[in-house]
C-alpha cells in the first residue's frame, strides 16, 4: 500500500504561531516538552495503561498490545473516558511551562482554565495486527455552524515523533477561513452541537469544496515533545498509520486547549472544579465543560475491567488551570 502523500511539517517558533495558525489553521510548536522530561512522561503513560488494564497489557509484551481495543477506543486510539483525562502524566504535561506559555502567548494572558480531554494511544498495528489506515475519514470541525469568529485552540503534545506513514493529525489547510461559506454551501445546521462530520456519503464532495478554494490536505509531522494546535474552526481528524511504512512507531497524544478564565461564567466555573473533583471528562472547549459520558458505547457488549487510577497530584501551575 502506498503512503498517503501529504506528510508536511508545520513547525514555527512559539513567537509566529499565531500568525502560522491564522494564515493554516494549524501549526506545530517545537518542544514544549523538554527532552530530559519525555523518559518519565513516557513512563507514566505506560503505568497509566498498565493500571487500566489491570496489567493485561505489558509494555514490554507486544503480544498483550491488542488488549486496549477491549476499552473501546474511537477510531483504534482516541480514550474519552475512564478518567485518563486526569491521569498523572496528563496533568504533568498541561501544567508543564512550555504547554502554558504557548497558550498564554496566542491569548495574551496567563490567567488561562484548560479542557479535561482526551487521550490517543496508538499502539504499533505491526504488533496488534488492528487500527491501520483503511481510508475511513472522518475530517469534522469542532465549531458550531452559527460561530464564525475564533472561539479556540486544540493542541495535541506528543510524546513520540511522528514519521511519514504514523498516526497522526490530518487537516485541510485554511478551512478555518472556509467555515461559514462551507456551512452556507451545504446548508448545514449543527445547533447547539460544536461538532460536525463531512456526511460519510458525500466525503468527496465536501473535500472537493475545500480544494478548489485553495486548501490542501495535510498529515502533520510533529517530533516528540512538540505541540500540534489547529483553530477549531480547521476541518481535521486523526488518521491511523499506515501499511508500507518505513518503521513501527507509538503514538500517544494528550489532548489539550485552554482558553481565557474570562470566557467561563461563574456558573461554568464553579461546574469545572466539581468535573475535576468527579475526576470526569469533558470536550476540547473548557469554558463549556461540556461532560463525556461516563462510559463509552460498548454496542451490546459487556464493559471490560478497569483499573482504579491514583489521583494526580498537581503542581500549582496546574492547579490554576482548574
Amino acid at each position: 500500500m502506498n503512503l498517503i502523500p501529504e506528510y508536511r511539517s508545520f513547525s514555527v517558533a512559539v513567537e509566529g504561531v499565531k500568525a502560522a495558525l491564522e494564515r493554516d489553521g494549524v501549526a506545530v510548536v517545537p518542544g514544549v516538552i523538554s527532552a530530559e522530561s519525555l523518559p518519565s512522561l513516557r513512563n507514566s503513560m505506560w503505568e497509566t495503561f498498565e493500571t487500566l488494564t489491570r496489567d493485561r497489557l505489558q509494555r514490554s509484551d507486544p503480544t498483550t498490545f491488542s488488549v486496549l481495543s477491549e476499552y473501546y477506543p474511537i477510531h483504534s486510539m482516541l480514550y474519552q473516558h475512564w478518567g485518563l483525562g486526569h491521569a498523572q502524566y496528563v496533568w504533568d504535561i498541561r501544567g508543564s511551562a512550555g504547554v502554558i506559555d504557548t497558550f498564554s502567548k496566542l491569548w495574551g494572558t496567563n490567567d488561562l482554565i484548560t479542557s479535561f480531554d482526551g487521550v490517543s494511544l496508538h499502539l504499533p498495528f505491526e504488533d496488534t495486527k488492528k487500527g491501520f489506515y483503511r481510508g475511513n475519514d472522518w475530517l469534522h470541525t469542532d465549531q458550531r455552524s452559527s460561530r464564525n469568529d475564533l472561539v479556540s485552540y486544540q493542541g495535541a503534545v506528543n510524546l513520540y515523533d511522528v514519521n511519514a506513514g504514523d498516526a497522526t493529525t490530518r487537516v485541510l489547510t485554511g478551512s478555518h477561513v472556509l467555515h461559514r461559506e462551507y456551512m452556507q454551501h451545504f446548508n448545514i445546521d449543527t445547533g447547539s452541537s460544536d461538532w460536525h462530520k463531512m456526511p460519510k456519503d458525500a466525503v468527496e464532495e465536501h473535500v472537493n469544496f475545500f480544494l478548489e478554494r485553495g486548501c490542501e490536505k495535510a498529515c502533520v509531522l510533529a517530533n516528540a515533545g512538540d505541540i500540534v494546535l489547529w483553530d477549531s474552526r480547521t476541518m481535521h481528524q486523526g488518521v491511523e498509520a499506515q501499511k508500507g511504512r518505513a518503521q513501527r512507531n507509538t503514538r500517544s497524544v494528550v489532548y489539550v486547549c485552554m482558553v481565557p478564565r474570562s470566557t467561563a461564567t461563574p456558573a461554568a466555573q464553579r461546574k469545572r472544579k466539581q468535573i475535576f473533583a468527579d475526576k470526569r471528562m469533558t470536550t476540547h472547549l473548557p469554558q463549556q465543560a461540556k461532560l463525556f459520558p461516563k462510559m463509552p458505547r460498548t454496542y451490546g457488549g459487556a464493559p471490560p475491567s478497569v483499573g482504579a487510577l491514583p489521583d494526580p497530584v498537581l503542581t500549582q501551575a496546574a492547579r490554576r488551570l482548574i
